[in-house]
């Protein structure tokens, strides 16, 4: 008879069998869905249609459910602060400049505006403990780069997963299906890059919306350095600072005051953006900051050491990692604030440590307004591209002049962080004997003395006895003497004063041809061929060096051979200006600042089909995408949209190179009807929408830097689609397109109101006014009438060049007169006359065969779409063969209107 503990053991086979089999199952981690705690519910209210499926539907939310599992036994209980973190991350999301909400003028990326909260809402949906995770996240995002911190998830995932399988497989406790399962769990590094993509979108949006105490944060806490952790296991590391970070932030919520001796509090306050006001040990200073989700006596305590500390690892503050959050981690700047760090460049190679910043500054100042004076003459140089780059940085001097606390210490910081870390930005090191000379070479004599007229010694002598008088001692300046109009012998036969004898004098400084100072042969002074920065800068605020004379210096540098690569980066970094001006919110990153500016090229594989960049929670996108095809693009031709099209790292969209199309529906010739144009303006394409989709194809892109597994960018191929009432009807490649279809001239003309109305002149003309009449176009010249509705006039545009068709896009207001005699007037475009049936045609292409298919040049060619047909339509010739029953005749025109 079988005993009772036999019976037990059995029994527990049996279940652990169960168990595991049951653990095999590709179990589904997307059925389980939670309500989202009300505290979310502003940010939930705030989410795109479509980036809320996905966080509740999509692959984000499996990634969600599976962290949850794998880690739900290691979270600590933090109520507060997940009830924290939700109202701010709706306030966040309640500010428009933060996050915008799409709008139909922008288009295909309407639906991927604004702050990407996707990965916090598939967080809070799969269960509110798992914002701890994404919280988790922030901290890796805030202080590694997005490979560095795939490498640091795949090893949490694989070690967590190791633990639980041992855990599972131990005697000594007691089977749990859960952690059984989670052992079990397999998550891609797709999944890990998305959950990571959010996680760094989301932060770059919250320091936006949160600068002035992002900045405030910063500066306190750049000069203390606390241990992250001090763990040599990557799960157990990462674990102790997330507990550590998600416990104190618990209790600074509730109110309780803390003292902080660890790194990672520091680290989770500044990525989970809760101010607690601070306590500086140092100096007893209290800083208030009054966050309103913070209960009143929560306050942190900073500055007090740790005698019993030992830790060593990761740091907070001291360290090269934690340099990169503490002092200027957050490498993503304004173009302003990236000019402050091109203004410390420039300062690098000044070498003037004996002046304090604001002197040095009020040079640059100077410069400014110099190349602001007009110099009359034909014979100079000109400025360059370097008129506007110094104009602009006279302009943030200025600026800094009047900045105040927490933003003069930020810029103050980024100017430092030019002078230590970007001497050769600008331009590269030069050998001994072709140094350039600092403040653009204004400190050289012989520059100086050249810049003033010919004839006009007297500003040479005043410059050259003020500087003398104010620089050199009595004993030099008693016995030296200013000459000009001298040859250029170094030593000159000059009486020392009225009436006496010729002396010895030897050349000091000055230009010998024009105007110099001359001392006695037999002191012991060395020629000076340079004065200092800070001569040069009294020399300027005493008047003896006048802003013309500046602005003439500035122009003999600016063609000067040894400067050209220095003129070159700053006529590239005003290019650059120009582009962000347009571009407001767009960042720069400081890590291009680790090459020369002459060293900064385009990524070769990047093709002439890309019409987007994605990074961060920034789109940039042509122009020609956004607007009304008839409007002039810009001289900037590309904007920026806050939002994120969901792809991790740099992301280059490209169009597929052979947009699909709707096939020709046989049975829908009952809806094509290709009416008589009335004249009438109509929109009846009012149903058409564009919607991005991504093929499935990418590319990786390294930039020339091969190793790591984890590629920065990568080319993926997007399709632009246009639908109607829901319906696909086509791809389109609108960047193509664009440069193929011509614009009507739109002419202030003073026709009368019968003339414009005649179009009598133009010929048979047919409408379009549905998506199957385009897709089965007329043989006539035919005009698509989807007046004032630029979504639609794009699309139909865009789609009737990629059928091969000639497009001429018309303004709203259209003068059919003008359109007449513009078409006169170009003979290739229009040709205004009836032919006979045996009249020889006329081609329209430049080629002998009629070819041609894509550009402007061949754009009315249509001898070759047709393949010689020969019809006459009224003011266009046609030319082809017979044509088989699957082919159909072209029209020769297509007009949007």
């Amino acid at each position: 008879m079988a005993s009772f503990g036999q019976l037990t053991n059995a029994f527990i086979k049996a279940s652990q069998e169960t168990t595991l089999a049951f653990a095999n199952f590709n179990f589904d981690f997307s059925i389980v869905k939670y309500d989202a705690p009300a505290e979310y519910n502003g940010l939930g209210n705030t989410l795109s249609k479509r980036r809320k499926q996905v966080a509740e539907d999509g692959p984000v939310h499996v990634t969600a459910r599976k962290l949850n599992a794998l880690f739900r036994g290691v979270i600590p209980q933090c109520p507060n602060l997940i009830q924290a973190y939700g109202l701010r991350a709706s306030q966040i999301a309640s500010l428009p400049d933060v996050n915008p909400q799409g709008l139909a003028m922008q288009g295909v990326f309407a639906d991927h505006v604004g702050a990407d909260g996707t990965t916090i809402w598939a967080a809070v949906t799969s269960g509110k403990e798992t914002v701890t995770i994404h919280l988790l996240a922030c901290m890796l995002a805030r202080i590694w780069n997005r490979e560095q911190s795939l490498s640091i998830w795949s090893e949490l995932v694989e070690q967590r997963k190791k633990r639980l399988q041992d855990l599972v497989a131990g005697p000594e406790v007691a089977l749990n299906v859960s952690d059984l399962t989670a052992s079990r769990v397999e998550i891609t590094k797709s999944q890990i890059d998305e959950w990571d993509r959010g996680a760094r979108t989301w932060l770059q949006a919250a320091d936006t919306a949160k600068m002035l105490q992002q900045t405030q944060f910063r500066l306190l806490t750049d000069n203390i350095s606390l241990p992250v952790s001090g763990k040599p296991v990557v799960l157990d590391a990462v674990l102790e600072a997330w507990t550590k970070a998600l416990q104190a932030l618990e209790s600074l919520i509730k109110g309780e005051a803390l003292q902080v001796n660890d790194g990672a509090v520091l680290l989770g306050l500044s990525a989970w953006h809760i101010y607690p006001d601070i306590v500086l040990a140092g100096t007893n200073e209290y800083i208030k900051q009054g966050d309103e989700l913070v209960h009143p006596g929560g306050i942190v305590t900073l500055g007090l050491t740790n005698r019993k500390s030992t830790d060593k690892g990761v740091y907070y503050g001291g360290t090269e990692i934690a340099k990169r959050h503490a002092g200027v981690r957050e490498s993503q700047v304004s173009f302003e604030e990236f000019m402050f760090v091109v203004i410390g460049s420039i300062l690098s190679g000044w070498d003037a440590q004996d002046l304090d910043l604001s002197a040095q500054l009020g040079l640059i100042r100077a410069f400014g307004k110099a190349v602001r004076h007009d110099v009359q003459d034909n014979e100079l140089p000109p400025v360059r591209g370097i008129y506007s780059v110094l104009t602009n940085l006279s302009s943030l001097v200025g600026r800094y002049a009047k900045a105040k606390d927490v933003y003069k210490q930020q810029i103050t910081r980024l100017i430092a962080f030019g002078r230590r870390r970007c001497s050769n930005f600008l331009a590269p090191p030069s050998p001994p004997s072709q140094l350039l000379l600092p403040a653009f070479g204004l400190v050289k004599f012989t520059t100086l003395m050249g810049t003033f007229k010919k004839k006009k010694h007297e500003g040479r002598i005043r410059l050259l006895r003020g500087w003398a008088e104010r620089e050199m001692l009595p004993d030099f300046t008693s016995c030296a003497i200013i000459r000009y109009n001298v040859t250029e012998e170094d030593v000159l036969l000059i009486p020392p004063g009225p009436g006496q004898k010729p002396q010895p004098y030897k050349f000091f400084c000055g230009d010998s041809r024009l105007a110099a100072i001359y001392v006695p042969a037999e002191r012991k002074f060395p020629r000076k061929d340079c004065m200092s920065v800070s001569q040069l800068i009294r020399c300027v605020q005493h008047g003896d060096l006048p802003l013309p004379q500046i602005s003439i210096a500035l122009r003999v540098m600016a063609s000067s051979p040894p400067y050209q690569p220095y003129v070159d980066s700053l006529e590239a970094i005003g290019t650059a200006e120009s582009i962000y001006s347009k571009l407001p919110g767009a960042k720069v990153d400081l890590q291009v600042t680790s090459k020369r500016v002459s060293e900064a090229n385009d990524p070769e594989t990047v093709g002439k089909h890309t019409f987007a960049l994605c990074h961060g929670t920034s789109i940039f996108v042509a122009s020609s995408l956004l607007t009304d095809p008839i409007d002039k693009v810009p001289i900037i031709p590309v904007e920026r949209i806050v939002g994120n099209i969901g792809k991790p790292g740099l992301a280059f969209l490209i169009s597929p190179s052979t947009p699909q199309v709707r096939k020709v529906d046989y049975s829908s010739w009952h809806a094509i009807s290709h009416s008589p144009f009335d004249g009438a303006a109509q929109d009846n394409f009012p149903a058409t929408s564009f919607h991005l989709s991504f093929t499935g194809y990418e590319q990786a892109m390294y930039f020339k830097r091969q190793s790591g597994r984890d590629a920065p960018a990568h080319l993926i191929e997007t399709a632009i689609s246009v639908y109607d009432k829901g319906k696909w009807v086509s791809d389109l490649d609108i960047i193509k397109a664009s440069g193929c279809w011509v614009k009507s001239v739109m002419y202030d003309c003073q026709h009368s109101d019968e003339e414009k109305a005649d179009r009598s002149s133009l010929g048979p003309i047919v409408t379009v006014d549905c998506w199957e009449e385009l897709l089965d176009p007329p043989i006539e010249n035919a005009i698509v009438r989807s007046h004032k509705n630029w979504t639609a006039r794009l699309a139909t545009a865009a789609l009737a060049v990629q059928m091969g068709l000639h497009v001429m896009i018309l303004p709203s207001k259209q003068c059919w007169k003008c359109l007449h005699i513009e078409a006169a007037s170009q003979s290739n475009i229009l040709q205004y006359h009836n032919m006979d049936e045996d009249e020889e045609g006329v081609c329209c292409s430049d080629s002998e065969d009629g070819g041609g298919n894509s550009g402007s040049e061949t754009y009315y060619d249509i001898h070759d779409s047709l393949d010689g047909y020969e019809r006459d339509i009224y003011s266009f010739t046609l030319r082809a063969p017979k044509a088989s029953n699957e082919e159909r005749v072209k029209p020769r025109a297509i007009l949007i209107y």
